[in-house]
């Protein structure tokens, strides 16, 4: 907030977001926490949101993805204002998502998450940098990948290549891992290394639910 905002976290957001927390008795969720200025104050609210099915069941049947150029990228900030998407993704059917590409079709996310593909046992995802939000789940992914013995390389990918990819998954903070099945005239299966991170996430998230 002091980068984007010039002012610090409200004195009670932490308080807020803890009571917001324990106040939940329901099924699996996430936190959200939400900031906007008004004028020389941060105003914030705290709301909990039910985990969607498909961060702890079953996979389903896979995302296809719309390439969309985006000079710049998104940013590295997760912004409220979601507008910018919904206009590039109208006309998305319900299981289409955005994939964000920089000049020279370079990969960089998804509307809502990061980019996994795997190839020939080495899992690449895209080097964040300012264009790129940091997920939290993303960093969670790759650290129960190289517990199961995969390798991950964080390095540019291009469009080109990652239609030669083996499979190919998102991840974010609601969804958990999701995988992809089409882009343009490319088609992946929903392959063991997205099933077995998908199952790893998800008892992660359970226990520490549990907990």
């Amino acid at each position: 907030t002091l980068s984007v905002y010039g002012r610090r976290l409200p004195s009670g957001l932490w308080d807020a977001a803890k009571d917001c927390a324990r106040s939940w008795r329901g099924d699996p969720a996430r936190l959200r926490v939400e900031l906007w200025p008004v004028g020389t104050e941060l105003r914030y609210r705290c709301e909990i949101r039910t985990a969607t099915p498909n961060a702890l069941g079953p996979l389903g049947i896979g995302l296809g993805l719309r390439p969309v150029q985006v000079e710049g990228g998104l940013g590295a900030l997760k912004w409220k204002d979601r507008s910018l998407l919904r206009r590039l993704g109208s006309g998305l059917e319900a299981n289409e998502e955005l994939l964000i590409l920089d000049a020279g079709e370079e990969v960089l996310e998804s509307g809502s998450g990061n980019v996994f593909a795997l190839f020939e046992g080495t899992i690449v995802t895209p080097v964040i940098d300012h264009r790129v939000l940091p997920g939290v789940t993303r960093a969670r992914v790759i650290e129960l990948a190289s517990r199961a013995g995969l390798t991950v390389k964080e390095q540019p990918l291009g469009l080109a290549e990652l239609g030669r990819a083996a499979e190919v998954f998102l991840t974010s903070s609601v969804r958990g891992v999701v995988p992809v099945t089409s882009c343009r005239e490319s088609h992946w299966p929903i392959g063991d290394k997205t099933r077995t991170l998908h199952a790893a996430l998800g008892e992660l998230w359970m226990t520490r639910t549990q907990k």
